[in-house]
């Protein structure tokens, strides 16, 4: 073998290895980060803390946005904490509030909205009297149709899909959006033709 062909080899060896190292290395790089990498990135290296949920609970350790709206205006939570109400002065299902936090710790991420419990209407009239709310909204033209007939929100009609209207389905207390906005999204959510007749469109 001649020494050209000898270099060539060995260049092509040579090659070879730098390659593979840097293969090796573009490798490492996709691997999965250490727990060291990950605390170091300011993740939790503690262990989870379970949530043992009581009506005495501090729940603004865990519910952050419910907690903020309480003391922002544009929340209709906030008008009520100024008045003196609690998370659980609403929030009175004691078992359901029980089994959502069920296996929870201070490390879950579902922390965010009560989605699994409801407020009860009679929470609501327990403090809004029925009556009142009623004469209050008698000539409202908010919920107006297409077709021109008017609504009143706390005198709807008597059918059975009326029957799952509650308070709290146009009156979310931690949404920034309005009791007009939730009310009108409510009956379209039915009514997606915008016409308050029933039967006129399924029969």
């Amino acid at each position: 073998m001649s020494q050209a062909m000898k270099r060539g080899v060995a260049l092509a060896a040579v090659v070879a290895s730098m390659l593979c190292v840097v293969g090796l290395l573009c490798l490492s790089g996709c691997a999965p980060q250490s727990a060291a990498g990950d605390q170091d990135k300011g993740g939790k290296d503690d262990a989870a803390v379970q949530v043992a949920w009581s009506s005495d609970s501090d729940c603004t350790s865990c519910h952050a946005m419910e907690a903020s709206s309480m003391t922002d205006a544009s929340y209709l939570c906030a008008t009520h904490e100024q008045q003196g109400s609690t998370c659980t002065t609403c929030h009175t299902d004691d078992g359901a509030l029980s089994d959502v936090h069920e296996n929870a710790t201070d490390l879950t991420k579902t922390a965010k909205k009560l989605k699994k419990t409801e407020v009860a209407e009679s929470v609501c009239l327990s403090c809004h009297d029925n009556g009142e709310i009623k004469a209050a909204t008698a000539d409202l033209a908010l919920l107006t149709d297409d077709n021109g007939k008017t609504v009143d929100p706390h005198d709807l009609p008597t059918n059975a899909e009326h029957e799952v209207i509650e308070c709290a389905s146009c009156h979310a207390m931690h949404s920034a959006e309005g009791a007009d906005e939730q009310a009108t999204a409510k009956c379209l959510s039915c009514h997606h033709q915008n016409v308050y007749e029933c039967h006129t469109c399924h029969s």
